[in-house]
């Protein structure tokens, strides 16, 4: 059977996230599985099934066949099933000429994964729900020792709306939406895990998204490149915590004690650059939000091995006075998009558009 290497490519692209890496794990879930119909793959928390057809059916090393076939100058490739469990490839390109590939080729009786069903209602996508998810990749932690709730995004449901959150301990972000359709309808909130979200971001409205209280399925459609689309079937196991976190509970505080907003000044993302490249990621800066006969005021102050940083911005509008220290970096980031601010001793709370909160914490 002939396959595009487009097509080919773009669907062992999106089945990747699932492979499982390192040593020691089953090596079924190191490979991606042809059962005809489709290709799939799953790492043991998270799965993925795109809709390809093919004329064989086994498991190929992942890895090794995505590398080889995203570095070929084939612009096609004939799959033939070869007499000694191998996978023959036989790649096109457009002046005719030909190359040769053998895979091992695993018996697909040794495949034990599919996309489970569950019962549960079906929460359709809408452009909320995956912009809002987009957002929240901001504050999702990266450290191998985090806890539960900063590995992934938090859905906590309420009669009338949805809170999304997401945190990595020095900062935190909340989506609101407000919707009469539920996602969660057995729990109250759930974790879904970074990788899962990363994946749903790339579906387009309209799919089909179903919780309980272990797991998540997503179907639909994702675009795999310029030309190609492709259905979808991902599962993944939510995180597990024993005392869930009210997340949105901690950045409507944080409001609440930062509640005098100003808008951002245009020269704050210049000045928090130049902070940066001085202190670099991580260091304190020195910042102060106050007032004198000129006028209000930010003052960004912050001393390095490099020299020193000391600036001062006007801004229109009302803010107690406040001191405190933060990282220059975070902050940065987390003004990027944003529209107003306002800052208390704990921190700084960047708000906009809509019903976007990003908040980082003080250090």
């Amino acid at each position: 059977m002939k396959l595009r290497r487009k097509a080919l490519l773009s669907a062992l692209r999106a089945v990747r996230p699932a492979l499982a890496e390192g040593t020691n794990q089953l090596e079924a879930l190191s490979h991606v599985w042809f059962d005809g119909e489709t290709v799939s793959a799953f790492d043991g928390s998270l799965g993925i099934q795109v809709a390809l057809k093919t004329d064989f059916k086994g498991g190929v090393l992942g890895d090794k066949m995505l590398s080889i076939v995203d570095k070929s100058e084939a612009t096609e490739f004939e799959l033939t099933e070869g007499p000694d469990e191998n996978l023959i490839m036989v790649g096109r390109n457009e002046k005719e000429e030909t190359e040769q590939v053998k895979f091992a080729l695993r018996s697909i009786t040794e495949w034990f994964w599919a996309p489970p069903d569950i019962d549960v209602p079906v929460f359709e996508l809408g452009e909320g729900f995956i912009d809002g998810v987009k957002s929240l990749m901001f504050s999702v932690g990266t450290s191998k020792e985090s806890i539960p709730k900063e590995r992934g995004v938090t859905i906590i449901q309420s009669n009338k709306s949805i809170d999304m959150c997401s945190t990595d301990r020095q900062t935190l972000s909340w989506v609101v939406l407000n919707t009469d359709h539920p996602v969660l309808t057995q729990s109250r909130s759930v974790i879904i895990p970074t990788l899962f979200c990363e994946q749903l971001t790339k579906f387009k409205e309209g799919s089909r998204l179903m919780v309980d209280t272990m797991t998540a399925n997503l179907t639909g459609e994702i675009k795999l490149d310029d030309t190609e689309s492709a259905t979808v079937s991902m599962y993944g196991k939510l995180v597990e915590e024993d005392e869930p976190m009210e997340l949105n509970t901690i950045a409507e505080n944080f409001e609440v004690e930062t509640a005098e907003r100003i808008a951002i000044p245009s020269r704050m993302r210049s000045s928090l650059d130049q902070a940066v490249v001085l202190v670099g990621p991580g260091q304190a800066l020195d910042m102060r939000v106050g007032a004198d006969k000129e006028g209000n005021y930010i003052t960004f102050a912050a001393h390095s091995p490099y020299g020193e940083f000391d600036d001062v911005i006007w801004f229109s509008g009302d803010h107690r006075k406040v001191k405190l220290k933060v990282d220059a970096a975070l902050l940065r980031r987390g003004i990027e998009g944003r529209k107003e601010l306002s800052v208390s001793e704990r921190g700084i709370v960047a708000t906009g558009p809509d019903n976007f909160v990003h908040v980082v914490v003080a250090k």
